[in-house]
């Protein structure tokens, strides 16, 4: 039309579909406690554990590093995310600058990080075929 080669743009008159957003429901407190009491013995609580009481965002779970938890000052630096590549998977860093950021936390959370760092490292010295990746999660094939 721009360029006067047709008179008409016939795809002006459709009338664009109306995205609706999903409903999206959040858990209350008993359906998360009761949640997590389930998944308590879960090889992948602490990742249940992060992303209910920091409010990280799977990616950011899937690239925390222990490097970048803090226990001593309660916190935890979002500074790199998982993605999924082309062949196996990546670590990327984060889309925008304002999701670089620290999250406090619970006193709760810290106990229960403890213990899981703990965990690995016995799982560390105790098998050969433990490889260390540095993360908090060791596998990132869950979600």
């Amino acid at each position: 039309m721009t360029w006067s080669e047709i008179v008409q743009n016939v795809a002006s008159s459709v009338e664009l579909p109306q995205g609706k957003k999903a409903k999206f429901e959040v858990w209350n407190e008993k359906q998360l406690k009761l949640f997590l009491d389930t998944a308590a013995h879960n090889q992948y609580y602490i990742a249940f554990e992060l992303a209910a009481f920091t409010g990280m965002r799977q990616s950011e779970i899937l690239a925390l590093r222990r490097i970048d938890v803090d226990l001593n000052i309660r916190s935890i630096s979002v500074r790199q995310i998982y993605t999924i590549a082309e062949v196996g998977h990546d670590f990327d860093d984060t889309k925008h600058d304002s999701s670089i950021r620290s999250i406090a936390l619970f006193a709760n959370t810290v106990q229960i990080l403890q213990d899981h760092f703990e965990k690995q490292r016995i799982e560390k010295e105790t098998n050969t075929f433990y490889t260390d990746s540095g993360l908090v999660v060791q596998t990132l094939h869950f979600f």
